[in-house]
């Protein structure tokens, strides 16, 4: 108890570096087809809160296509590692959460909804962001590197949103979600803070998309 509750202190007090699990993170993450691979700074283990308790968390993720073109970018990932995975000697994440990112969603005119923008940071973000979901709404492949990924977070995410068919622009301080693999789709949950003129307004929603009908509701 005394070892466990230092290690938590330890801990508590600021990340503590894993680095020397940076080279086994990048080789667990790159594409079986070589049409990208991931790197890193550093990996590092953090005290998430109550609500999130210990953090695996990889710093500076760089998405890079084959010829070493950036695809995507982000500052700090949270990620949590398959125990199934592991006992087979691999690294396969099953959850992946973007911390703090900036992103920008837009809904051009002929009503596709996407994630971008001219900003290279919110780009970034977005191609990121984008490659996940497409990750997770793919069916898993045996010895891919997302296979047993289940889940897609977004923690405290700055968010600009422009419809332009309606020719309106909102501004979300905070956005928190969670991505569900289903068998045919994803499932997701949302709490996202707006700013408007009167103030700012709380929405809790629900949401699933159906891979097959390409539906959402």
């Amino acid at each position: 108890m005394v070892v466990a509750a230092g290690a938590l202190w330890l801990i508590a007090t600021g990340p503590v570096s894993l680095g020397f699990l940076a080279p086994y993170v990048e080789g667990a993450l790159v594409a079986r087809d070589g049409a990208y691979r991931i790197t890193l700074a550093d990996t590092v283990l953090a005290w998430g809160g109550w609500s999130r308790t210990l953090d695996l968390r990889v710093l500076d993720v760089r998405l890079l296509a084959a010829d070493d073109a950036l695809l995507g970018q982000a500052p700090e990932i949270s990620v949590t590692l398959s125990v199934r995975a592991l006992l087979q000697g691999r690294l396969a994440p099953t959850r992946i959460d973007l911390l703090n990112p900036q992103l920008r969603l837009i809904r051009d005119e002929n009503g596709r909804i996407g994630l971008g923008g001219d900003l290279p940071q919110t780009a970034r973000e977005g191609n990121m962001l984008q490659v996940l979901l497409a990750a997770l709404s793919d069916p898993p492949a045996q010895g891919s590197p997302f296979e047993f990924l289940s889940r897609v977070g977004i923690a405290e995410a700055t968010v600009w949103i422009e419809d332009r068919i309606a020719g309106a622009e909102w501004f979300a301080p905070r956005l928190d979600a969670t991505l569900a693999r289903r068998t045919a789709g994803i499932s997701a949950e949302l709490d996202l803070i707006v700013a408007l003129i009167g103030g700012a307004v709380e929405f809790t929603a629900t949401a699933d998309y159906s891979d097959v009908p390409g539906v959402l509701t």
